[in-house]
């Protein structure tokens, strides 16, 4: 593959659908020249935030409800959110878009930014830094939603009272480790209780069950995250009148429901049909959980706003 910063596409200002369109605080880069600095917070700490959405045909999916979760988590963490962010995003699709990129995911992260001294706490001062990339849409094969996805229940737990369990943070190593561990023991993802024992959310997702026809999903004070995609599909649920409680989930509710799903940003619903040694259901993705997909597969995302929950 030929390095953009020795094309003569790039001398042109264009560059090649197979490349990452990325952004540095609002300057657009070839993927040869994009750098950050060894001693950004973000890579000395995890100290920031990301945000990873769904593109189609330059369109972001539900990008003010990502921006604005992105905004709040930044105030939870005392980091200054640029202004600048909406248009820095928009200024890198369009320009995505002029040079033909091939784009189905952006992924904003933002850190507190460049500090030499390994100050703990971190400098008010500091200029955050804004890292946008814009990339193609990774493989996820047919199957994940055919045929379902078996899952552990991880010995990693979430904590309610942990403020990073509500918000996007750069720090992930507990997921990637629940994950790692799930993968090894031949499943294909983990759910995660909280410390109280109650049903959390996936390594990267929401996690909703479906028990007497009735979806169930914990709520926030569980410690999850809140998810856009997750709040897109209680949305739905009312749309399709499929009741839905957010409530407490226990450990014997999940191994005992009839179907499970996963929702996250780019995979979108995910059919989960084995818990550990347990097939919900028929072993198979539920009928209640086809219904969802097939009705968010058809979504009008400008025609349809959420509010996370």
């Amino acid at each position: 593959m030929t390095d953009p910063t020795n094309s003569q596409s790039s001398q042109n200002n264009h560059v090649s659908s197979t490349h990452p369109i990325v952004s540095i605080n609002g300057e657009i880069l070839p993927k040869g020249s994009a750098f950050v600095s060894v001693f950004d917070r973000g890579f000395t700490r995890g100290d920031g935030l990301f945000e990873t959405i769904k593109v189609q045909n330059y369109q972001p999916w539900y990008l003010d409800e990502h921006l604005q979760r992105m905004i709040d988590s930044s105030s939870v963490i005392g980091i200054e959110c640029p202004s600048q962010l909406k248009s820095w995003v928009q200024n890198a699709i369009s320009h995505a878009q002029k040079v033909k990129a091939d784009v189905g995911v952006l992924r904003i992260t933002l850190s507190r930014g460049v500090q030499e001294l390994f100050s703990f706490s971190g400098d008010n001062h500091i200029k955050p830094t804004l890292v946008i990339v814009l990339y193609s849409t990774p493989d996820i094969p047919d199957s994940l939603y055919d045929d379902g996805i078996s899952v552990e229940v991880s010995g990693i737990r979430r904590d309610p009272r942990n403020p990073t369990s509500y918000i996007k943070s750069l720090s992930y190593t507990d997921s990637i480790i629940a994950a790692q561990r799930a993968r090894s023991n031949g499943f294909d993802d983990a759910i995660l209780l909280n410390v109280d024992g109650f049903v959390a959310e996936g390594t990267a997702s929401n996690v909703f069950v479906v028990i007497d026809d009735v979806i169930r999903t914990p709520g926030r004070i569980h410690g999850i995250l809140p998810g856009v995609t997750r709040s897109v599909v209680m949305e739905l649920a009312k749309e399709l009148e499929i009741p839905l409680a957010e409530r407490e989930l226990s450990l014997e509710e999940l191994l005992n429901s009839h179907e499970a799903f996963f929702t996250s940003s780019i995979r979108g619903i995910v059919p989960i049909v084995k818990i550990g040694d347990y097939n919900l259901g028929q072993g198979t993705p539920g009928t209640i959980t086809k219904k969802i997909i097939a009705t968010y597969n058809k979504l009008d995302t400008r025609q349809f706003p959420v509010k996370l929950v």
